[in-house]
C-alpha cells in the first residue's frame, strides 16, 4: 500500500486493494445525494433514491471499517437533502455540467413527501451504529457565511454534520491517548479552547459556607478549593465549530466540493496518532492531503475524477513548496 499518494478509482474497489487494519483514521466528506452531477461514470450521489445512495456509501464505509485499524477514528461530513426539489444553475449548454439541474423525472418515487428533509445524515448514522461503529459525538459546522436560498417557504440552512465514529477495540491495548468508553478503546488527543472571560470570573468568588452564595475573594471565610482552579491549556473543544466554507474559481473546473482545510485539521489533531496514515476515500482536490502534510501525518486518498486528481497534484505540491520556503514545521501539536 504506497502511502502519501492519491489513487485513481471508484473508492470500494480501490478499498477493497487495501490490507485489513492498515489505517489509523479516516476523515472524508462523500459526494452529497442529488445534488452535483460530477459527469464521471459509477460516481456516488445520483442513485435514484436516497436508499440507494445510503446503501452503496454503507458498502465503502464497511470497506473502511475493515481498513481501520482497532481503536481508530473515522470522521464524516455530511449534509441532508430535500425531497424532489430543483436544483439551480439553469439550463444553459455553456453552464458547468456539475451546476445544472438534476433530472428529478429519472428518479424512482421517493417514499418521503415532495419538499420535506430526507434526514440522510440521521439515517446513515443509525445505520452505522447499527452496523458496529460507536459514535461519540454529533458536531455541527456552522457557515458563517453560507448561500443564501432562494426559498421562500423556509430558512436558509448554514451548517453540516460531522460524526466522529470509532472502530471499537477491546482493554488490553491500553496507551497513554487511548481512552475507556464503555467497553471500547480508541485513539482521542484531547483539544483545547481558551476559557471565556465571564468563566473565568467565576473564580474570583468562593463560598462563605451558606449553600448558594458567594462572595469576593477578599472577603471569603473558607479557602476555594484546589478542584476551582481553571485547567490552563483551556476548556474543553465543544462540539459547534464555526468556520467558513471556501470558495474559489481556480478549482471549480473541476466541479468539486471542496470542504475547507480547517476540517480536516481538526479531526486529524484529535484522531491521528503521531506517524499515523489518514484516508480520504473521497479525495477531491486534495484538502484532506493538504491537512495532513501541514499536522506531518501520512495520507492516503482515492478520487474518481481524474481531472480533481490533477488538480490535487498541484495544489500539493504547491503546499510543500509553500511549507519549504517558509519554514513551517508539521506537527500535531502546533496551530497552523
Amino acid at each position: 500500500m504506497e502511502l502519501n499518494k492519491i489513487h485513481l478509482g471508484e473508492a470500494l474497489s480501490v478499498l477493497k486493494t487495501f490490507p485489513d487494519q492498515s489505517i489509523d483514521m479516516c476523515v472524508t466528506s462523500p459526494p452529497y445525494w442529488n445534488l452535483r452531477d460530477y459527469g464521471i461514470e459509477g460516481q456516488l450521489g445520483l442513485e435514484k433514491t436516497f436508499q440507494e445512495y445510503i446503501y452503496n456509501l454503507m458498502k465503502i464505509i464497511d470497506e473502511i471499517y475493515r481498513v481501520l485499524k482497532k481503536g481508530g477514528t473515522c470522521w464524516i461530513n455530511i449534509a441532508d437533502t430535500y425531497s424532489a426539489v430543483g436544483q439551480s444553475g439553469g439550463n444553459d449548454p455553456n453552464t458547468p455540467r456539475f451546476l445544472r439541474p438534476i433530472t428529478y423525472p429519472k428518479q424512482a418515487k421517493q417514499s418521503v413527501m415532495r419538499k420535506s428533509m430526507l434526514g440522510i445524515p440521521d439515517r446513515l448514522k443509525i445505520k452505522m451504529i447499527d452496523n458496529g461503529w460507536c459514535l461519540r459525538n454529533e458536531i455541527i459546522w456552522n457557515k458563517p457565511n453560507p448561500m443564501r436560498t432562494s426559498a421562500k417557504d423556509r430558512f436558509t440552512v448554514n451548517f453540516d454534520k460531522i460524526y466522529p465514529f470509532i472502530k471499537p477495540d477491546l482493554p488490553g491495548n491500553i496507551g497513554r491517548l487511548y481512552f475507556f468508553a464503555r467497553n471500547a478503546m480508541y485513539f482521542f488527543r484531547q483539544q483545547f479552547t481558551p476559557h471565556k472571560r465571564e468563566y473565568l470570573n467565576r473564580y474570583d468568588y468562593a463560598f462563605n459556607g451558606t449553600p448558594g452564595s458567594v462572595i469576593p475573594n477578599e472577603k471569603r471565610t473558607q479557602p476555594r478549593p484546589a478542584t476551582w482552579t481553571p485547567n490552563p491549556k483551556g476548556a474543553n473543544e465543544l462540539t459547534v465549530w464555526t468556520f467558513p466554507t471556501e470558495t474559489s474559481s481556480e478549482y471549480k473546473h473541476a466541479g468539486c466540493a471542496r470542504y475547507p482545510v480547517e476540517l480536516p485539521l481538526r479531526a486529524i489533531k484529535a484522531g491521528c496518532p503521531e506517524d499515523g496514515i489518514v484516508l480520504d476515500p473521497f479525495m477531491g482536490t486534495g484538502t484532506t492531503a493538504i491537512a495532513a502534510i501541514h499536522l506531518g501525518v501520512k495520507y492516503i486518498g482515492i478520487e474518481l475524477n481524474p481531472v480533481d486528481l490533477k488538480t490535487s497534484k498541484g495544489r500539493i505540491e504547491a503546499e510543500r513548496g509553500y511549507m519549504k520556503r517558509n519554514g513551517v514545521q508539521a506537527s500535531l501539536f502546533e496551530e497552523v
